[in-house]
């Protein structure tokens, strides 16, 4: 790599707070954005790597499904990547230039901007600038500035991180200082986001048994920004995201259980379908029931094959009508799998034997395959025809 075209300076990883204290320009307030390096984050992030992107690509909604965009200056580059000590040469990364060259037709003085979906509480990325460059943070809400923050990037191994309680919905980020304005990026983080649904919290796989006389537990996450007890309970359904089906309530017993708050999630910052076996974060959350029977039969679920992954939706309105609406998934199950773990097997057959005889109005009984109140031979050649 060419370094001349590019100025840097003597740069490493980037895996510490570029200074302890940043410049905090415009008078932030001590309760506004404050600077933040990788070791505030949970381990439950978003992390974007930009290996998907090519080089010289311009990078701008190709992670919108994640809830985050990009505008501005910012492309694929693999020239830079060697100059992340983590990060093997040849990988992409993201910088304000292209072709390894700060000459036209795009120079290497452009800002960009990040917009998310829904306002998080921390963000931050590995960073190298020019040797006489720092980099600023210019932070918003609503589309209103709320801070900048300029972190001295001029030397080796620089983080740039800013955490808000409030919430951030959008960054501008530029080089500044006395050298090109070149800078490059890579593992943009995130978290905190608004909420979001977990199925069957505490618990991965989300298997779902359609043969199931019991509930699906369904937490709507909450966080720093958003506040679970002002949901209106009565507006809450969950539907399908492919929009088959009807929508169901949540029980609201009695009889049966009703919604409560409390600490039952954390959030999952991964892909849509992945899952974590995490439960309480410290943060109240909404937990609710569904009638297992109610989802199949309102959401169609009868006529799909065992073993998809089918998305599920949230949504509702808060006591100020504002909307939301978050999704996660669940796994159909094989019929005869009362175990959940995707097979019918010997696990299976035990649990059935054991269940054998007249279902009780108290049983969520599981092994009545055939939904007639009883165990007994019929669902045992059910069963042992799914046997894996």
């Amino acid at each position: 790599m060419d370094l001349s075209k590019l100025s840097f300076g003597l740069v490493g990883v980037a895996c510490a707070m570029a200074m302890e204290v940043p410049v905090l320009q415009g008078g932030t307030a001590p309760s506004g954005p404050v600077a933040i390096g990788p070791g505030a984050f949970s381990g439950n992030e978003t992390v974007i790597d930009f290996e998907s992107i090519a080089q010289n690509e311009q990078i701008t909604t190709q992670f919108a499904a994640l809830g985050v965009t990009f505008s501005g200056d910012l492309f694929g580059d693999t020239f830079a990547a060697d100059l992340f000590e983590n990060t093997d040469p040849g990988l992409v990364i993201a910088c304000n230039f292209i072709d390894n060259s700060c000459g036209p037709p795009v120079g290497c003085s452009g800002s960009w901007t990040v917009d998310f979906s829904s306002p998080v509480t921390r963000l931050g990325f590995d960073t190298i600038t020019n040797s006489t460059d720092n980099t600023t943070l210019t932070i918003f809400r609503s589309n209103v500035q709320i801070g900048s923050i300029t972190f001295d990037t001029m030397v080796p191994d620089s983080f740039v991180g800013v955490e808000d309680i409030d919430g951030i919905d959008r960054v501008i980020v530029d080089a500044v200082g006395n050298g090109n304005g070149a800078i490059c990026v890579n593992n943009f983080r995130f978290e905190g986001g608004g909420s979001s649904l977990d199925i069957k919290p505490g618990s991965c796989p989300n298997s779902f048994n359609r043969n199931s006389h019991g509930v699906l537990p369904t937490a709507l996450v909450g966080s720093g920004t958003f506040d679970v007890t002002q949901v209106d309970l009565e507006s809450v359904l969950l539907s399908r995201a492919d929009g088959v089906g009807g929508a169901v309530a949540p029980n609201e017993g009695p009889p049966g259980p009703h919604s409560t708050f409390e600490d039952v999630a954390t959030p999952f910052g991964g892909e849509l379908c992945d899952c974590h076996e995490q439960d309480g974060d410290g943060i109240t959350d909404l937990a609710m029931k569904f009638k297992s029977q109610d989802v199949v039969s309102e959401l169609q679920l009868n006529g799909l094959p065992p073993g998809d992954l089918v998305e599920l939706c949230l949504s509702g309105m808060t006591l100020d009508e504002s909307e939301f609406e978050v999704c996660d998934c669940v796994r159909l199950v094989p019929t005869g799998d009362m175990d959940g773990d995707g097979a019918v097997g010997a696990a299976d057959f035990l649990f059935l034997l054991a269940a054998w005889g007249p279902c009780t109005p108290a049983q969520e009984c599981l092994a009545d395959l055939d939904d007639n109140s009883n165990v007994g031979l019929s669902d045992l050649l059910m069963l042992l025809a799914n046997w894996d």
